[in-house]
């Protein structure tokens, strides 16, 4: 069963103002941090969506299961970013990705191996998504049934838009949200340098 990460990392940073996944977090960057946890995982190989002009200074992972795609349609919203990694997993011969954000970098090996252990033992799922107190955010792992409806998305919607009415998959309770914060903002990001000072 071969599951790879569909890591994106080609957004614009508008929210934040800078490129949010070079800026300092713990010894690194915030979008190395994501990186560096997702390859600590059991995924297969991560396939790394980025900009055409990113050139990638957050990125001090340098190994053999990253696969870099240059997304030229990025810039139109993260439909067309996930889908760039889709077309990629396909070209792999995935049975399953996990969708990765690379400003999210609480999110776990843990995590990530949990997603792919419930998927080995459920394989009939349609996808895995960890939801916490009612919401719904990545890292969600989607099988290959569900690879043509992500291909369908259009514009800045995310793949958590197709999962709103489905009965096919499988929700993961959190207690945490920390473990699900993304950092889009520089208020996000003020209030996790606050809490690590603490």
């Amino acid at each position: 069963m071969k599951i790879v990460g569909i890591f994106l990392a080609a957004g614009s940073s508008r929210r934040m103002g800078v490129d949010k996944l070079s800026l300092p977090f713990q010894t690194s960057t915030i979008g190395n941090t994501s990186l560096s946890h997702a390859l600590l995982s059991q995924l297969h190989t991560i396939i790394v969506v980025h900009r055409p002009n990113d050139h990638l200074f957050w990125m001090n992972e340098r190994d053999k299961r990253v696969r870099l795609v240059s997304c030229i349609r990025a810039e139109k919203g993260q439909a067309y970013s996930l889908k760039c990694g889709v077309q990629e997993a396909i070209h792999q011969q995935a049975d399953a990705v996990v969708v990765l954000l690379a400003d999210q970098p609480f999110v776990t090996p843990a995590m990530i191996n949990h997603l792919m252990f419930t998927y080995s033992k459920q394989p009939f799922l349609s996808f895995i998504a960890p939801r916490f107190q009612g919401m719904m955010a990545p890292p969600i792992l989607f099988t290959a049934s569900m690879f043509s409806l992500l291909l369908s998305l259009e514009g800045d919607t995310g793949a958590k838009k197709i999962l709103k009415d489905r009965r096919d998959g499988l929700f993961l309770f959190y207690k945490e949200k920390k473990w699900l914060y993304d950092i889009d903002t520089k208020e996000a990001y003020e209030h996790v340098l606050g809490e690590r000072s603490k």
